[in-house]
């Protein structure tokens, strides 16, 4: 009896350890059966990942290709805005102007200015539609003007205010041209008022103007020579008010010049 008692616990145990033993190798190939779909999964989603990375950065790029095309195109766009002819419409410039005589004849006008030359005033011939005008000195205002025009009277040159208008009307001319020319009249006008005041003709902001990185046209980069040299001219001298305004009755006279020929 006690002999089958042991045997018979000595298969219980048997048993159990073969459980056991069936129970962890169970266990064992469900663990790698995970490891393996874990395995899969991981690779799975890396391998999405990498696809959905390489279409996301050919789609960015493709975007920044046509992004700068379009950037390209509006430059290009903006720079020819910029320097195609287009009819503007120019604000006329009014001046009370000291005038000295009127002639028909070019030689006749020479020896007229000759005569405000030898009392040391200076005169411009301004010629309009064939007739030349004599114009020594002017001014915002007529009440301003007359009281030079008693100086010259004094000295026995006949001359008398008069109304003078610049009056250009509508041109063709690029957008850099018409911005750089709205700035050119700005301080002319400026320049003229601060006459009146100081005879100081603001040669720091005709400077800027000159200096200016406008792509003007022809025409006018010339009038921006002529400027510059006629500023470098008088540098290291003194100007009379009168020499002051000759200055810009030249470059303005200039400027109805170009724009007639425009």
């Amino acid at each position: 009896m006690h002999k089958h008692r042991k045997w018979t616990s000595y298969l219980s145990k048997r048993n159990i350890k073969k459980r056991i033993k069936s129970i962890n190798k169970s266990t064992d190939i469900t663990l790698k059966n995970n490891k393996k779909r874990l395995l899969i999964t991981i690779c799975f989603s890396l391998f999405i990942g990498i696809i959905f990375g390489l279409i996301t950065l050919k789609m960015l790029k493709q975007e920044d290709i046509e992004h700068g095309n379009t950037l390209q195109t509006g430059t290009e766009v903006q720079r020819e805005d910029r320097t195609e002819e287009k009819m503007k419409e120019f604000e006329p410039i009014n001046i009370f102007v000291i005038q000295g005589g009127v002639f028909s004849e070019e030689e006749n006008a020479k020896s007229r200015i000759k005569q405000f030359e030898k009392l040391h005033f200076p005169a411009i011939s301004w010629e309009r539609d064939g007739t030349y005008y004599i114009f020594s000195g002017m001014y915002t205002s007529e009440e301003k003007a007359k009281q030079f025009v008693k100086e010259m009277d004094a000295q026995g040159l006949e001359v008398y205010v008069k109304e003078w208008d610049i009056n250009v009307g509508k041109q063709m001319v690029t957008e850099m041209d018409y911005n750089w020319i709205q700035t050119f009249v700005d301080i002319w006008y400026q320049s003229l008022k601060s006459l009146d005041i100081s005879n100081d003709r603001l040669d720091e902001e005709w400077n800027n103007l000159i200096d200016s990185s406008h792509q003007l046209s022809q025409s006018f980069s010339d009038l921006r020579t002529t400027i510059r040299e006629m500023i470098n001219q008088s540098k290291e001298q003194e100007l009379s008010l009168q020499e002051n305004q000759d200055f810009l009755l030249e470059i303005i006279y200039q400027y109805e010049q170009i724009m007639i020929e425009t």
